[in-house]
């Protein structure tokens, strides 16, 4: 009995092997070639926008520093293949440039003459709710100051979802035997390429949200601490044109289906709760129109669709070469 404890341990804290060792190198490379691809997308759009065109050179290098980072880790966890923290560098190098192309959307328009999408984002409010302002309406409908807190306490509830959630697979996964993981590897990809399909988007159809469009600018909501902080926080980091679809709800839901995946219970109930909040917050605090949050819920779907359809691509090209149904015997 002692023995079979004692092999169980030894294999929970072994490295990958088999399908999971594939399985990491393929959600790792596939992140890491969408990052360069992406860089390079926003390389052709920072040449072709007709704004700040004084400011290309800084852009441009700003684009090429994900995958300088990633070369970097690369190289390093080639030489130290045992350093956990290394592993976990290659991994969030894909992450951590993300806010610098988000407010890449924001600055430059390589489609300028086509403009803002607002009036149609509004049109469709008219359609769902009958008012084309209906995201002004939520606020003044409910100015207390303790609702207005609590929106903003749950609109910053979206930020805890990425740290917190790596975090635990950094500790539970990466540190259990000191080198690559295929569950961070898929966690990384899935959050890198949710957060690029975005902002595609941003780029391609973008929208200024209400707070922009409509009210004139970032003005601060009814409360207290949180929406002194929320005021700060937004009016120094959102910018006009990544409303639609409302990305704060769609990573909020892919987190949920995240959680459910790997049986995280507590955790699912905790972001469901999270997500019904985030989506009433959103549109409380004008950061975006209505149709903006419920197509959040549907580009979440979408998403986790279209990586639940590669993972399951991936599973049956291992079966059809043999390599996964020798990994399980």
């Amino acid at each position: 009995m002692a023995d079979a404890l004692t092999r169980d341990a030894a294999q929970a804290l072994a490295p990958p092997r088999g399908d999971d060792a594939r399985r990491e190198r393929f959600w790792r490379a596939l992140c890491e070639r969408a990052v360069l691809i992406f860089a390079l997308i926003c390389m052709v759009f920072v040449l072709i926008s007709p704004q700040d065109r004084h400011l290309i050179p800084v852009r441009l290098a700003f684009c090429l520093c994900p995958t300088a980072v990633i070369a970097l880790a690369a190289a390093l966890q080639s030489r130290f293949p045992s350093s956990w923290l290394l592993w976990a560098l290659r991994y969030c190098a894909c992450l951590i440039f993300l806010p610098f192309f988000f407010r890449l959307t924001g600055q430059i328009a390589p489609f300028f003459p086509l403009g803002h999408f607002d009036d149609s984002i509004m049109a469709l409010d008219r359609l769902l709710l009958g008012d084309p302002h209906a995201s002004l309406r939520f606020q003044e409908a409910w100015p207390h100051p303790l609702i207005g807190e609590l929106m903003c306490l749950s609109y910053f509830a979206y930020y805890l979802f990425v740290p917190v959630y790596a975090v635990h697979l950094i500790v539970t996964r990466l540190k259990q035997h000191a080198g690559p993981s295929a569950d961070v590897a898929w966690y990384t990809a899935c959050c890198a390429l949710a957060y690029m399909l975005h902002y595609l988007a941003f780029f391609l159809f973008p929208v200024e949200g209400p707070a922009f469009h409509l009210a004139g600018g970032v003005a601060r909501d009814p409360g207290y601490a949180m929406s002194a902080l929320h005021h700060l926080v937004v009016s120094n980091g959102d910018v006009p044109g990544g409303g639609f679809p409302s990305s704060h709800v769609s990573i909020a839901l892919l987190h949920v289906f995240i959680a459910a995946r790997f049986g995280w219970r507590r955790l699912c109930v905790a972001a469901a709760a999270a997500t019904a909040a985030i989506c009433a917050a959103t549109v409380y605090t004008q950061a975006h129109y209505a149709a903006d949050a419920l197509g959040g819920l549907a580009s979440g779907a979408l998403v986790w669709l279209l990586l639940t359809g590669i993972e399951n691509a991936r599973r049956r090209d291992a079966w059809r070469t043999g390599t996964l149904g020798a990994a399980q015997q």
